[in-house]
């Protein structure tokens, strides 16, 4: 190589690697420290050198939500043998089933369960419970989808300012992630950080929807997935990975 070439070569070398060397070192800096926090936090040790950062910040959030479903329902689940999405499915599960027992005293299995199943079988125990309630008519929710069950309410709930309030459910040829019915499940476009009384909720199949009653929860994640049902008088959300059905109304 002639002298005149390799002066530039080297020289590219330089700024190359001058250019490249902070944004590395700042990669370097950020899996070291979410790698103390996880031993910190879990007593898991890890190499950081051996990781990517979103590697790490997955297993970071694997093992919060697997201790979480320890704290809260005594299972325990190996963070090393299940996806984030899969735990977080498997929590909201539990929740969902204990919630079920809790209000209605109605026993599932939530390994014989998909979320959806839940959450439709917890919306056909709530109107149960209200038509039992305004009209002391029993009815057995095993034998009618949601569907029917909401028609069935509706002359218990003749009073039209209740009515006037009700969001219809879309047309079957509306454009949403998945209409099921009387359920459509879509995803969070971007970022959710929970409920605080009046939150906002943009969807990636264009609705928004805004929350409509006083629940407050802290809860961080991005591009989850969500369950909207009617349950008679208006719809509700259920956020993959959050307890708890928050009542909304569409904007959008």
């Amino acid at each position: 190589m002639r002298p005149a070439r390799l002066i530039i070569a080297i020289a590219l070398l330089v700024a190359t690697t001058t250019l490249r060397a902070p944004a590395d070192n700042a990669n370097d800096g950020y899996r070291k420290d979410v790698a103390q926090d996880i031993e910190r936090d879990h007593g898991v040790k890890l190499d950081w050198r051996k990781y990517d950062l979103g590697t790490l910040m997955s297993i970071q959030s694997r093992i919060a939500v697997a201790k979480e479903i320890e704290s809260e329902h005594r299972l325990r689940f190996d963070w090393q043998k299940h996806s984030l999405s899969d735990l977080m499915s498997i929590q909201s599960r539990i929740a969902t089933t204990k919630e079920i027992a809790r209000e209605h005293g109605v026993k599932l299995d939530w390994q014989k369960h998909t979320l959806s199943n839940l959450m439709d079988t917890q919306a056909r125990l709530d109107v149960v419970a209200r038509i039992k309630r305004d009209t002391g008519k029993s009815l057995d929710w095993r034998k009618h989808s949601l569907s029917q069950l909401l028609a069935m309410e509706k002359p218990a709930r003749p009073d039209p300012k209740q009515r006037r309030q009700e969001v219809a459910a879309p047309p079957a040829d509306a454009p949403v992630g998945g209409f099921l019915g009387n359920a459509i499940e879509a995803r969070i476009d971007g970022e959710f950080e929970g409920w605080d009384g009046d939150t906002i909720v943009k969807l990636t199949n264009g609705q928004i929807w805004q929350q409509t009653d006083a629940q407050y929860t802290y809860h961080y994640t991005y591009n989850p997935e969500v369950l909207l049902f009617n349950s008679g008088g208006g719809w509700k959300m259920r956020v993959n990975g959050v307890d708890r059905n928050v009542r909304v109304d569409r904007l959008k």
